[in-house]
């Protein structure tokens, strides 16, 4: 049964996706801050039948220490779930994001138009000068820039890959960070059809203040974000 209730969550993901993509261009054409809205509503929709179809709520917590001006949001990237769910707690942030998701039709578009930042990944020092450019325009505007650390998706239980990347722009721009723990990965498990009834739990930590040293910086970060997520799978286990 939660395996038909998962399909079902499916179909109706990508259905009401489609219909925000086709939808919200007037919107994004008259005001970036108009498409922001839009997008909180479509992750308001798929969290929606999250909780009714298959059974999975959400809690936040730590809210409070976001500070509310330009920042780094560094998380823990277990699924997709992070993914639409992160921008509806942080309105006006801006996603590092995989270069290939450009390429799907409208979507990448739109994620432009919003003010997300593309990596080429294979690029190298290329790569890092174009994505300093696009993040400092996004800095100034006071926008919070939402950072997966490690790269890419981890399962729960994997062993931590951090990359430096963000020790870049924590040491460039003189930014706090924002380290964020969760345990999305026990109920919505990459690559998996089946979703696992539930309460996902995000967790927004104490600021780590600009101006340590870089490699100081990185290890703070990576023993908050890795030892909230243990924490957060040992309680729903």
């Amino acid at each position: 049964m939660q395996l038909l209730r998962s399909w079902i969550f499916v179909g109706l993901f990508y259905g009401w996706t489609v219909f925000c993509l086709l939808t919200i261009w007037p919107m994004l054409l008259w005001s970036q801050d108009w498409g922001r809205s839009f997008v909180n509503g479509w992750s308001k929709g798929i969290l929606a039948l999250l909780r009714w179809i298959v059974g999975i709520k959400y809690e936040v917590r730590g809210i409070e220490n976001l500070p509310g001006t330009a920042c780094l949001i560094a998380a823990k990237h277990h699924s997709a779930w992070e993914i639409f769910t992160l921008l509806l707690f942080v309105p006006n942030g801006s996603f590092v994001m995989k270069r290939e998701l450009i390429a799907i039709p409208l979507f990448g578009w739109y994620a432009l138009r919003l003010g997300m930042i593309p990596v080429e990944r294979d690029k190298g020092a290329a790569a890092l000068r174009r994505i300093t450019e696009l993040a400092e325009r996004e800095v100034t505007a006071g926008h919070p820039i939402i950072i997966f650390p490690e790269g890419t998706r981890r399962p729960v239980g994997a062993e931590p890959d951090y990359k430096s990347g963000i020790a870049h722009f924590y040491k460039r721009f003189n930014l706090p960070c924002v380290p964020v723990g969760l345990n999305s990965g026990l109920h919505w498990v990459n690559g998996a059809t089946l979703k696992r009834p539930g309460t996902i739990v995000v967790s927004f930590l104490p600021v780590i203040e600009a101006g340590m040293r870089p490699k100081a910086f990185l290890s703070r970060m990576q023993e908050a974000i890795e030892a909230e997520t243990a924490k957060l799978v040992a309680e729903d286990v």
